[in-house]
This record gives C-alpha cells, sequence and structure tokens, in this order.
C-alpha cells in the first residue's frame, strides 16, 4: 500500500499568509516570508507535500512587501523634494 505525503503545515501558513498579505500587508507578509522559507527548507528535507503553495506564498509576500517598499520610498522622495 503506498503512503500517503502530507502536506506540509508550513506550506499551507505561509500560502495563507501571503493571500493576507494583500489586505494586511507588512502584518501577514513578514510572517509569509519566514513560514514560505521554513516550509520550503522542511520539504526538501523530508519529502512532504507543498512546495508550490509555500513558493507561492513566498513570492506573492516578497513582491508586494517589494511594493510598499517601493511606494513608501518614492512617498519620502517626493515629500523631500516638495520642501516644508
Amino acid at each position: 500500500m503506498p503512503t500517503i505525503r502530507r502536506t506540509s503545515p508550513w506550506a499551507i501558513g505561509a500560502f495563507v499568509c501571503g493571500i493576507l498579505t494583500l489586505g494586511f500587508g507588512p502584518l501577514a507578509g513578514i510572517p509569509a516570508v519566514v513560514l514560505g522559507r521554513k516550509a520550503l527548507q522542511q520539504i526538501r528535507r523530508t519529502g512532504e507535500r507543498g512546495y508550490g503553495l509555500a513558493a507561492v506564498g513566498l513570492i506573492l509576500a516578497c513582491v508586494i512587501l517589494a511594493i510598499i517598499a517601493l511606494a513608501l520610498t518614492g512617498l519620502a522622495v517626493s515629500r523631500v523634494e516638495s520642501g516644508p
């Protein structure tokens, strides 16, 4: 009888937090990055399922956090250029 590989709970958490980054920004994005990284390491080591979930959560969080960082940088630069 074939063994059933379970899906990594870290991967599920990374995916959920990655999706929540759309609404909650860094509050969900930072945990998504941490969980995604942990999930990918665990999946490589144990052979569990969930690589796609972990990768999507990690990538989504990184992209959204980068957009937020660029927007804040642009806002700061525009305030400096406009003066007091």
